[in-house]
């Protein structure tokens, strides 16, 4: 049963199909535009096999994106401790969709964060190296690079596995979206705690039992403008998913390839300043496709002294030196910004 909520009545399956029955023109038109070479098919299972989730997806077809826009952003604005995984096969245009949903936490009035190594990022988005260092009740966006290559064993406590938090996160009041191709990379105990998803091109989903199968023998992103939103009993289909205004694409583009040896230094800097030890670094940069030894990061980080210590050692050995960095790289950026506003002037 479902619940209609223009008169807060419970619909059972009788109603449903007698709705079916009294809409059939509709469902023909919702048929030629998802499924015209299998319409007689599909339209025995939205009949037979889930009248009341087809009545649901005839309801949405005939709301306009504009509509599902808004209802979007109230599940946004109300989303205490939720957690939302964003699907889809590469280029489908999930990034996209992940910034566009953190415009539309900021415009109802949520702080928006990102855990991610340093790339480029809107102004109004703030970066952090763990999802669990962004305030209670914000929206914090854990891109794919962080999944992939967030701590492991050999880093710090603070730099801890982004998914192994998730379930502190749930019940932090913050909303946590999460970015990959494939649920299988995430463990499926946690994948059956995802309170919501979203789903873009050829999403590899692998839960059979879940009801979104339900959803996806019907309704299924055929392109990068087609989203479907899912929350367990309720979801919404974006036809044409609208454009983020900070979007550039550079951000899609932020593990781009990294060839100059002072490009790598210097983002092997910012990752140091995250607290991220000389090997986890060269896992990050090697994905980037700049591979050195070992030692030629210590080498290159000035940590030459630390190279033969166990990893966990030599963390607690390197701290202070990342200290160290941390505050000639304040230094640097003051006077450039001292500089910048001289110019300016002038």
């Amino acid at each position: 049963m479902i619940l209609d909520k223009a008169t807060q009545w419970f619909l059972g399956e009788d109603y449903a199909k007698h709705y079916l029955v009294d809409h059939e023109s509709m469902i023909d038109c919702f048929l030629q535009r998802y499924h015209p070479l299998d319409l007689d098919e599909i339209k025995m299972k939205m009949y037979s096999n889930s009248p009341l989730l087809s009545m649901q997806m005839l309801h949405d077809w005939d709301t306009s994106d504009e509509t599902k826009v808004e209802k979007i952003k109230k599940r946004i604005r109300e989303a205490k401790g939720e957690v939302w995984n964003v699907l889809g096969r590469k280029g489908s245009g999930k990034t996209w969709v992940c910034y566009l949903l953190l415009e539309w936490a900021r415009e109802v009035g949520r702080e928006c964060y990102i855990a991610c190594p340093p790339m480029k990022i809107p102004k109004f988005v703030k970066r952090v190296s763990d999802p669990a260092a962004a305030p209670m009740d914000s929206v914090v966006y854990v891109s794919e690079g962080a999944i992939q290559y967030s701590a492991r064993t050999s880093m710090v406590g603070s730099q801890r596995d982004a998914m192994s938090i998730l379930p502190i996160l749930r019940h932090s009041g913050r909303l946590v979206i999460l970015e990959s191709q494939s649920s299988k990379i995430i463990d499926i105990m946690l994948l059956r705690m995802m309170d919501g998803l979203v789903l873009k091109q050829e999403p590899m989903y692998s839960d059979e039992r879940h009801p979104l199968m339900n959803v996806l023998q019907i309704l299924k992103p055929k392109s990068v403008h087609e989203t479907l939103f899912f929350w367990g009993s309720d979801f919404t289909y974006l036809t044409d998913t609208p454009r983020p205004p900070c979007w550039s694409e550079e951000f899609s583009c932020a593990w781009y390839p990294i060839q100059d040896e002072n490009d790598a230094i210097r983002y092997g800097l910012d990752l140091l300043d995250d607290q991220y030890h000389p090997a986890a670094i060269r896992r990050i940069l090697i994905a980037r496709s700049f591979s050195r030894p070992l030692e030629w990061w210590y080498e290159a980080l000035g940590l030459v002294q630390y190279r033969e210590l166990p990893q966990p050692e030599s963390q607690k050995r390197v701290e202070p030196e990342i200290k160290a960095v941390r505050e000639v790289k304040r230094e640097k950026k003051a006077q450039k910004e001292v500089l910048e506003a001289f110019v300016g002037e002038l």
